[in-house]
C-alpha cells in the first residue's frame, strides 16, 4: 500500500458512518471472496459547544509559531504552494480549511472500487479526475495536538450515489505534476503528536473524477490528539460547506 493511498484511507475511517445506501464493492473484489465495504458521511451532525473544543498544549509545551515553524508553516508539514482558485472555506473552531481547484488530468489506472453490478472501475483508466488543494490553518489562540490523520477532508457530489466515498488517484507523480502534495506531514517529522501552532498552515492534495458544473459538499473532521498522540473523541469537530465545481 502506497503511503497515498494510507493516507486516503485514514481519511475515509475518519468520515465513516453507518447507513443504508448503494455499495460500492473493491476493484479487486471477486466472487471468490468475501465483499469489503467501507461507508462516508452524507450529513454532518449537530456541534455542540464541547464538540468544538480543542486541546490546548500545556503552558509549559506552548511554543509559538515563530519558534516552532518555518515561516507560517508548522515544523512538521512540508512546504507547500496554493495553486488553483479557492472553491470554499470550511470554518471549524480554532481553524479553517480553503479548499483550491487546481486542475484535471487523466487517471493513470483504474481506481480502487468497483461497481457492484457490473464489476467495472467506477473511476477508470483515462477518466477525467479534478485535483483539489486543502490548506489547513490554525486560526485560533492555542497550539493544538494533532494525531496522524491530521485534520481529515472528504469530498461527495450531490448525485453521487456510492457509500465508500469517491475514488482516489494514488500516483504520486501526477500529484507532483498539478503542484498539490500527496501527503502534508514531511519526512523524517517524527511521531504524533504533532503540534499545530496558531497562525501556522499545511496543506494536502486530494483527487477524484471530475464532473464540471456539479454540486458538492466538502467535510473536515478534527480530532484532536493527548499527549501520547491518541485521539480526543470527545472533541471531535465535524464541518462541511458546499461548493461547486468548474
Amino acid at each position: 500500500m502506497t503511503l497515498a493511498r494510507s493516507r486516503r484511507n485514514r481519511r475515509i475511517a475518519a468520515l465513516a458512518i453507518t447507513g443504508a445506501a448503494l455499495f460500492a464493492t473493491p476493484a479487486c473484489s471477486s466472487d471468490d471472496g468475501p465483499t469489503t465495504t467501507t461507508t462516508s458521511t452524507t450529513s454532518a451532525p449537530t456541534t455542540t459547544e464541547a464538540d468544538a473544543t480543542t486541546t490546548a498544549v500545556p503552558a509549559d509545551e506552548d511554543r509559538t509559531a515563530e519558534s516552532a515553524s518555518t515561516g507560517t508553516r508548522p515544523e512538521w508539514a512540508q512546504p507547500f504552494e496554493t495553486p488553483g482558485e479557492k472553491l470554499t472555506t470550511l470554518q471549524g473552531e480554532g481553524f479553517t480549511v480553503d479548499v483550491y481547484q487546481v486542475g484535471t488530468a487523466k487517471a493513470p489506472e483504474d481506481g480502487n472500487f468497483a461497481a457492484p453490478e457490473t464489476n467495472e472501475p467506477i473511476l477508470a483508466e483515462g477518466d477525467p479526475v479534478v485535483f483539489v488543494n486543502d490548506v489547513f490553518t490554525n486560526t485560533g489562540e492555542t497550539v493544538i495536538r494533532l494525531p496522524y490523520s491530521l485534520v481529515a477532508v472528504g469530498a461527495e457530489y450531490a448525485d453521487w450515489k456510492w457509500m465508500g466515498g469517491m475514488d482516489t488517484v494514488t500516483d504520486a507523480d501526477l500529484y507532483a505534476e498539478m503542484g498539490v502534495l500527496d501527503r502534508p506531514v514531511a519526512p523524517g517529522a517524527g511521531e504524533a503528536p504533532f503540534l499545530w501552532e496558531p497562525g501556522t498552515s499545511s496543506a494536502s492534495g486530494d483527487s477524484f473524477a471530475y464532473q464540471p458544473g456539479s454540486a458538492i459538499t466538502f467535510t473536515a473532521v478534527l480530532v484532536p490528539a493527548d499527549e501520547e498522540g491518541d485521539q480526543v473523541s470527545a472533541e471531535r469537530q465535524e464541518v462541511e460547506a458546499e461548493a461547486t465545481i468548474t
